[in-house]
């Protein structure tokens, strides 16, 4: 579509939005929507001096189709990566998690299964097919119990 065409729709649609207003009463606002956080806020203690020792297992896929599957298992691995690239945080090496069972849910996690391996704190999340993609949900639980 050539520039000015373009500018011409444009012009005749704000035209129509302008005559439309002067003819009927506002409308009401829509309804707001729940924000997402545009910041995210997570503390962890540990020994003094030490890093805190993390575990972050494979999300817990809520559905047993393989893509989801193999989402969460990506999920996982990429997030323990980071955390290890920032070299803030312990991270309890992947290989040991075998001896843990598999949660069905993050309020459903062997925390104290955790706590036998030393991690201070677990990072469990959840994966399922939405709409336009994959919804991911991360919590921190902590192994103090």
């Amino acid at each position: 579509m050539k520039p000015i065409r373009l500018l011409t729709f444009a012009l005749a649609g704000c035209a129509t939005m302008a005559l439309t207003a002067q003819t009927q009463p506002p409308a009401a606002p829509p309804p707001q929507q729940p924000r997402q956080p545009s910041e995210i806020e997570l503390v962890i203690n540990g020994a003094p001096g030490l890093p805190p020792k993390i575990a972050v297992p494979d999300l817990i896929p809520l559905s047993s189709e393989p893509e989801t599957v193999a989402a969460a298992k990506t999920v996982g691995e990429v997030l323990w990566d980071d955390l290890n690239f920032e070299r803030e945080f312990y991270l309890i090496p992947r290989d040991t998690y075998r001896s843990i069972p598999v949660a069905s849910s993050t309020e459903q996690v062997a925390l104290d299964r955790w706590k036998e391996i030393g991690a201070d704190g677990v990072v469990v999340g959840s994966i399922r097919k939405g709409p336009n993609g994959y919804v991911v949900e991360v919590r921190r639980r902590t192994t103090s119990i």
